[in-house]
């Protein structure tokens, strides 16, 4: 799902929006940067929950994965949405007048810090074939978006397109979850 908006963009577009584009993807997934490291420490958690039966450990390490993401991740996710003209510039002339599809990017990336960490739950807990099954309609949802969103919107087009396949991905992994375990993945869940 990631290299489909590039591949399609490469097709309509010159290289250098191509090379804008990648930039706007690699500044937004920049507010992320300490999922890695949760992810890694949390997975093995959300596995020993799940083989001992513990839901509620389970519940309880993902509302603090969740928390922890959003701690870290909403800081960085500010700065890059309060002042995406001078980020942009940083980078070079042809940078700045993509401020919205940096902002659309950025969305994406809000809704998976958001999310917490769904698709790794699933992944821990032998639900890898429910997520292999949203991974590949996420995937045709952003490939459809692109295809139809690229020849009129170009680096716009393929962002709204990369948005629509996370925020499909996202909001089915936490549905999923829900359906299989009982709660929300997210920091604020009641259930």
């Amino acid at each position: 799902m990631s290299w489909a908006g590039t591949l399609i963009l490469a097709a309509y577009s010159s290289e250098a929006d191509v090379g804008v584009f990648n930039a706007l993807v690699r500044i937004s997934v920049f507010t992320n940067i300490t999922f890695l490291a949760i992810n890694s420490i949390t997975m093995p958690r959300f596995a020993e929950a799940f083989a001992s039966n513990d839901i509620a450990s389970l519940k309880r390490y993902a509302k603090e994965a969740a928390k922890l993401i959003t701690l870290t991740s909403l800081p960085l996710f500010l700065v890059l949405a309060f002042f995406p003209k001078f980020i942009l510039s940083i980078f070079g002339k042809e940078f700045p007048g993509n401020e919205i599809s940096l902002y659309i990017l950025l969305a994406g990336q809000l809704i998976v810090i958001f999310s917490g960490l769904p698709g790794q739950i699933l992944n821990m807990t032998g639900k890898q074939g429910v997520l292999r099954n949203i991974a590949i309609f996420s995937a045709i949802v952003n490939v459809i978006g692109c295809f139809v969103l690229i020849p009129s919107y170009g680096i716009l087009g393929v962002s709204i397109a990369q948005g629509l396949g996370i925020l499909v991905w996202n909001v089915s992994c936490v549905m999923a979850v829900k359906k299989h375990f009982g709660f929300y993945t997210y920091m604020i869940n009641r259930n």
